[in-house]
């Protein structure tokens, strides 16, 4: 039963270091639109701009937190929940961002 628990730790770790390069690709391709000429506003720019950088953020935080949970195999339960902890202040973030520019 060991062995097995053992596994499924480095699979969360990896888990959430695939979920983490998600977050900062988004992030990057978000930074990417908001520079191209199109027919947003000026605050629709801002907004994705300001979105990519969260998620630039929360890809960074994830992958410091799944490599560390690589390493101490124990506190990769810990390490999820900090994971999750941190999207969901970012998504809190988000929407009183989305209020400033009133965007819905």
């Amino acid at each position: 039963m060991k062995i097995w628990r053992r596994n499924t730790m480095g699979i969360e770790s990896i888990i959430i270091l695939f979920g983490s390069i998600g977050f900062v690709l988004m992030g990057f391709f978000a930074l990417y639109v908001s520079t191209k000429e199109n027919r947003t506003t000026k605050e629709q720019k801002q907004y994705i701009k300001v979105n990519g950088l969260l998620n630039i953020a929360i890809g960074a935080i994830g992958t410091i937190i799944g490599t560390v949970s690589i390493f101490y195999k124990d506190s990769s339960r810990i390490a999820i929940i900090i994971f999750i902890i941190a999207i969901f202040i970012t998504t809190i973030i988000q929407l009183f961002i989305s209020k400033k520019y009133k965007i819905k």
